[in-house]
């Protein structure tokens, strides 16, 4: 983990949140408002973050970086997220990860099972920041 002693405190939602695992983590988002919003949060709250646009990206970034934690979007370009949680499971087996997807109801829900079978924590989009964030410490604890 970087940064094991330290404390990063941050303002979130009104309320001073103090995180005390930084980490570095794989953001696989297609949508770029929704990938910048996460991007910043992420590093505001003192982790490093390597955000990428489609599927073909994060399995790239996996193979190149040494992640504390993965969060991928299920529905993306050039490699669906169930593919990258799949080779993630194979190549970096205790890696944790978190799922999300917004896109089609239907779709949305069945690639959410999916990939929660697969070991992933899930959420549906829109997700709130303060979950998202309990989850990732909860990962990495």
């Amino acid at each position: 983990k970087y940064g094991c002693c330290c404390w990063r405190k941050a303002w979130l939602g009104g309320q001073l949140y103090y995180n005390k695992n930084m980490a570095h983590l794989l953001l696989a988002e297609d949508d770029a408002d929704i990938r910048d919003t996460l991007k910043r949060l992420l590093e505001h709250i003192g982790h490093s973050v390597v955000a990428v646009s489609d599927g073909a990206q994060a399995s790239s970034a996996l193979n190149e970086h040494n992640f504390d934690l993965m969060i991928t979007d299920l529905i993306m370009p050039n490699s669906e997220g169930i593919e990258n949680i799949m080779v993630a499971r194979r190549d970096y087996p205790q890696l944790p990860i978190i799922a999300m997807s917004g896109g089609g109801a239907n779709r949305a829900e069945s690639y959410l099972e999916v990939a929660e079978k697969l070991g992933a924590s899930i959420f549906k989009k829109p997700v709130a920041p303060r979950e998202l964030i309990a989850e990732i410490e909860r990962l990495l604890s």
